[in-house]
């Protein structure tokens, strides 16, 4: 029996063998400001809480019947540039924009079934002054919104069936992951796109062992038809481990598999992440038969904390498209990579402040750029690359880029504030140093507790382009505003 077969069947034994789970539960969102105070309270009880696997599981109280969770009220203004970054799919076009959201659903102890209506509109005003800047810099992702014009949009932001057995859960519909210890954004699965169809199973929470805290999901999404594969899958695993209060590792991996005209057999599509480690070698004649194309990523993330000191090291490093065995690692170990690096400390000299500093890197060494697939979120079969509805799933900057923030602020059980700094650089090594992609954005963000139910989330942006669209000289400015009520019975 393959070894990774045997790892992987011990695995779910092992899991499925301990500790009961809950009922009656749902999953959380992935507000940041939520994360944070979670993170934060673990620092000061020097207690261990998995973050990197997001959204947590929520057990809910209420007795077996109908139930009304989340509102949301939103209000944006772009001047410019569009954004999408962190808004699952949710896109704030230049002009202004509105949003409305209600999460409601029914639930029993053997079932959850979760509607999140949503209905947007934009003004989506014309950029045709700025064509250049329609696509990311060197991926086949959008930084303008499909449409062009004003648009409304109606449909269910998320919905789902969750059905708990054990200490398990089968999930089938959509709503967001996101994997990884970035503060700023993620490699692998980020906040940004929209929530994709798919089927999982998962641990509720992690599991407590003599060895550590364990939580595993696995899952199978199908992606949308204008790709150049239509219809491709994407399928993958997230294991996470974590001991009781100082570490916590997380380790994914996933692929774009299969689709129109392609191999879609739930062996070739889902078992082989379990079964076979890399990607299938080309043959003799460096022909690779179109049945065995895939494009995978890996992700190892990592979060060290030092309660005592109120520190927080964390970091993530992937690694695309290539076979992931030790041979080719240590022959390409710099071949389409990518990282992250960051440091958060609260309470420094002044109690509830928190200072945040972040750097992320996706560029790739000369001698790897000209090849296929050679650079990061780009894929020379699946060429529409680390993407979904021609969103980046992982990092914003895409591909050959570097990304430092910083923020400072300060953040209490009723209120929050910050103020951060973004320094961003497209096309380090493919463009000389005057036709570099370069964007400065500063700002400030929070949010704040009316009352136990009601919050107000709130930012503002100043962005400025240098080069923009890799055009030396072409200068944009951009402000953004937001707005946002939010209703939490739950």
């Amino acid at each position: 029996m393959n070894f990774f077969k045997i790892v992987s069947l011990s695995l779910f034994s092992f899991l499925f063998w301990t500790q009961t789970g809950f009922a009656q539960i749902i999953l959380q969102d992935l507000d940041f400001w939520r994360y944070e105070r979670l993170e934060n309270e673990a620092l000061h009880s020097n207690q261990g809480i998995q973050l990197l696997t997001k959204p947590l599981v929520q057990k809910l109280d209420n007795t077996e019947g109908f139930f009304f969770g989340d509102f949301h009220l939103e209000a944006s203004y772009s001047s410019q540039m569009p954004s999408v970054q962190n808004r699952e799919g949710k896109w704030i076009t230049k002009g202004v924009n509105g949003y409305i959201s209600l999460q409601t659903g029914y639930f029993t102890d053997w079932l959850s079934l979760v509607f999140e209506p949503l209905l947007s509109t934009h003004s989506n005003e014309s950029l045709l002054d700025y064509p250049e800047g329609k696509k990311q810099p060197q991926t086949e992702a959008n930084r303008y919104p499909s449409k062009t014009d004003s648009y409304t949009r109606e449909g269910f932001h998320s919905f789902y069936a969750l059905i708990p057995f054990g200490k398990w859960y089968f999930f089938v519909g959509k709503d967001h992951l996101k994997f990884g210890a970035g503060k700023h954004d993620t490699l692998h699965l980020s906040n940004s796109i929209e929530a994709m169809p798919m089927i999982r199973v998962g641990t509720q929470k992690p599991v407590d062992t003599s060895w550590g805290y364990w939580l595993f999901l696995t899952y199978i999404g199908k992606t949308e038809s204008e790709r150049t594969i239509s219809n491709a899958f994407f399928s993958g695993w997230r294991l996470n481990w974590s001991t009781e209060k100082r570490i916590e590792i997380g380790i994914s991996r996933s692929w774009f598999v299969g689709g129109e005209d392609e191999n879609n057999s739930l062996s070739h599509t889902f078992w082989d992440l379990y079964v076979e480690f890399f990607k299938p070698r080309r043959d003799e004649n460096l022909s690779e038969s179109y049945s065995d194309m895939r494009n995978q990523q890996i992700v190892v993330d990592w979060r060290v904390k030092i309660p005592e000191i109120n520190l927080v090291f964390y970091g993530e490093l992937g690694r695309e498209d290539h076979e992931h065995n030790f041979r080719d690692t240590l022959s390409s170990w710099d071949h389409s990579k990518a990282h992250i690096l960051g440091v958060k400390w609260i309470d420094l000299f002044i109690e509830n402040t928190y200072w945040i500093l972040e750097q992320a890197d996706t560029t790739q060494p000369t001698e790897f750029l000209d090849r296929p697939g050679g650079n990061w979120y780009n894929h020379h079969e699946f060429k529409d690359g680390w993407t979904y509805k021609k969103t980046i799933l992982g990092h914003h900057v895409g591909t050959d880029a570097r990304d430092f923030y910083s923020e400072i602020g300060i953040i209490t059980e009723n209120y929050a504030f910050g103020l951060f700094g973004n320094y961003e650089i497209q096309g380090v090594r493919r463009f000389v140093a005057d036709r570099q992609e370069k964007k400065l954005e500063l700002g400030f963000h929070g949010n704040f507790h009316i009352s136990q139910e009601w919050k107000i989330n709130y930012s503002v942006k100043q962005k400025e382009y240098v080069n923009f669209g890799f055009i030396s000289g072409n200068s944009l400015s951009s402000q953004e505003m937001l707005l946002k009520i939010n209703y939490m019975p739950l």
